[in-house]
């Protein structure tokens, strides 16, 4: 059984899941994508995104973004 942290946490990140249209503006105004060598393209990164949100394993591309996250924002920022 899913404690409320778990269950809202988990709510929040189908609604997530379900509001990104997969425009790659995140992508884009990321400050560490460079930096970390992510060099798939902008829907591949996306598509790896949502399947880690999701809870699946995402692709190469998207774990490599995500474990060079700074936290800064910009991801959030650019997002429609």
């Amino acid at each position: 059984m899913s404690s409320p942290f778990e269950s809202a946490l988990a709510a929040r990140a189908a609604a997530m899941a379900e509001a990104c249209v997969r425009c790659g503006k995140c992508v884009d105004a990321c400050p560490v994508v460079e930096p970390a060598g992510v060099t798939a393209e902008t829907r591949a990164v996306i598509d790896g995104v949502l399947d880690l949100v999701r809870r699946g394993p995402g692709s190469e591309a998207a774990r490599q973004w995500a474990s060079a996250c700074v936290l800064s924002g910009e991801c959030i920022k650019a997002c429609d």
